[in-house]
């Protein structure tokens, strides 16, 4: 069944009246007709079976039922990515979120040949139509760039508990060695650098703040593979992917 995803759904008298852009799309895209059904939801984890009653300027669709999904990632897993050139963080944002990740954290580091962007909006939108495809019940916050100095004075702290591992190209110990770490917390945190990748010192300051340093093997992998493998082997270790 088609899924829609509406960030404020208002349900009155067991209605709900379309915006705009989500009226436009079920009219104009779907090419809906009156009575065809579509579930909505809104990344609480509650999904809404509706089916089109009017397709007036703003759609109104009657709802059929109300369903608690438990459609949702086993672990929050939040991945920091080096900010990434072109089209390659729309990969990143989209693959990540179809593998479970639930934030994702744009970071400006040594060696990122970009250190600004006014992206943010368009790849909100991608992790929304990535949740919606993939029936996932919640959408990964994608938030602004962070620096260094934000990453170690702000963001970290609020995570203590969490895991932090960092993917490096010249780490020699295999994530494996710390599957029981990671199988044991409820938050990890996954640091992959850009094109380029981090720099020794990078490594030694965040292994000094507390990340693990793991290799992929042998293999030099673009920075967009080596973010997805690394959250891929996270969701395998941990029992996502069963």
């Amino acid at each position: 069944m088609t899924r829609l995803f509406i960030e404020r759904i208002s349900a009155s008298k067991g209605i709900i009246i379309l915006d705009r852009e989500n009226s436009h799309y079920v009219r104009n895209v779907l090419r809906f007709s009156r009575g065809d059904k579509l579930t909505v939801f809104n990344g609480t984890g509650r999904e809404y079976v509706c089916t089109v009653f009017s397709l007036t300027e703003n759609v109104t669709l009657s709802i059929a039922d109300v369903v608690e999904s438990h459609i949702k990632p086993l672990k929050e897993i939040i991945l920091l990515q080096g900010l990434l050139k072109g089209r390659k963080m729309d990969i990143v944002v989209r693959k990540a979120t179809e593998i479970g990740v639930g934030s994702i954290v744009p970071v400006v580091t040594e060696r990122s040949r970009i250190r600004s962007t006014s992206k943010v909006l368009r790849w909100r939108k991608i992790a929304m139509e990535a949740s919606r495809q993939c029936r996932r019940t919640d959408v990964p916050n994608v938030s602004h760039p962070i620096d260094a100095d934000d990453l170690f004075t702000d963001f970290l702290s609020r995570y203590p508990d969490a895991l932090k591992v960092v993917f490096y190209e010249n780490g020699k110990t295999p994530v494996g060695d710390f599957r029981k770490q990671i199988r044991e917390a409820k938050t990890v945190i996954i640091l992959v650098g850009p094109e380029g990748g981090l720099s020794d010192g990078e490594v030694e300051t965040l292994a000094g703040a507390g990340f693990k340093v793991a290799g992929l093997g042998d293999f030099i992998l673009r920075a967009e593979t080596a973010s997805l493998i690394s959250v891929g082997i996270i969701q395998y270790i941990s029992g996502q992917f069963g």
